[in-house]
This record gives C-alpha cells, structure tokens and sequence, in this order.
C-alpha cells in the first residue's frame, strides 16, 4: 500500500470517528407517539437491539448500500409492521432509542 492511499485511509477513519460521535450525541429517547408520523411517512425503520444505531447512522450518512442492503436482508432493519404499529398505538408506554439521520428516523424498542 503506498504512503497516498494510507494518508488517504487515515483520513477517512478520522472522518468517520467525527461523524460517529457527532452520531453518537444525537441519539435519544422517543415516546412512540412522537415516531408516528415518521412511520406514517414511511421514513422509519426499526433496527434490531443487536445493531449499533450508530453504526448504521453512519452507513447511512456515508451512502453505504452494502451494510444497509444486509442488515435488511437478514431482517435487522425493517419498516415496522402493520402489528407493530397497531400494538405501539394501543399503548402510551413504548419507549424508542432513536437516531435521525435525515430523511430517515431508526428506531430501536427499549
């Protein structure tokens, strides 16, 4: 590997490193209530509790389809359910760790 494409690596770890914990910061609590229109807008997805909300902001961000692409593929990050929607509307209660990363919501049950 010559010295430009190392250079070149390192500066693009140092940039995800910034964009992680900009990510990192904007990560929040969300009543279910407040997720509604982004679902009805069809802008979120739900990530499985075993994915890293920011780690797939920050595929997002970078327009990395091929993490994206498998994290769908083996159903970790979906658009909720019509029995998903219907369960959280019956109650108040859900809470939801969310990140935004426009124009997209991820959501993750808590």
């Amino acid at each position: 590997m010559d010295s430009t494409k190392k250079s070149e690596d390192k500066t693009k770890d140092a940039e995800d490193n910034e964009v992680r914990e900009k990510l990192r910061g904007e990560v929040d609590l969300a009543p279910w209530q407040a997720l509604r229109s982004h679902a009805e807008a069809e802008r979120l997805f739900l990530a499985a509790s075993d994915l890293d909300l920011v780690e797939i902001g920050l595929a997002l961000a970078r327009d990395q389809s091929a993490p994206v692409n498998a994290w769908i593929a083996a159903g970790q990050l979906a658009r909720p359910t019509p029995p998903q929607l219907a369960a959280w509307d019956e109650t108040d209660e859900q809470i939801f760790r969310c990140l935004i990363v426009a124009p997209f919501v991820l959501a993750q049950e808590t």
